[in-house]
């Protein structure tokens, strides 16, 4: 089942250091913004290394539901993944209608 883009990035910020949040931001959306699932990987890989030390609770609930998080990559285009980024029916519902 793929999870909630939002809810796991602001899952993964809450866990770091304020000083720390626009990279660890920017290297979530590599993550959750790859053109496909072995860039997906690589950017995590490249997130572990970065992070590990300081922040391997942020880093656990990264990797806790990282494959669940990229089952919207067989879709092909970057708009039929946006569409389907989450669960939840009331927020997809809420963005069809916007």
């Amino acid at each position: 089942m793929q999870r909630c883009r939002a809810h796991k990035i602001r899952n993964v910020r809450d866990k770091v250091r304020k000083a720390d949040l626009p990279e660890v931001k920017r290297a979530l959306h590599k993550i959750m913004n790859a053109p496909n699932v072995p860039a997906a990987r690589t950017a995590a890989r490249r997130f572990a290394d970065r992070f590990s030390q300081n922040h391997s609770t942020a880093l656990a609930c990264l990797r806790n539901d990282l494959n669940e998080r990229l089952t919207c990559f067989p879709y092909k285009s970057q708009h039929q993944r946006r569409r389907a980024r989450t669960a939840n029916v009331i927020e997809r519902r809420f963005r069809e209608v916007r």
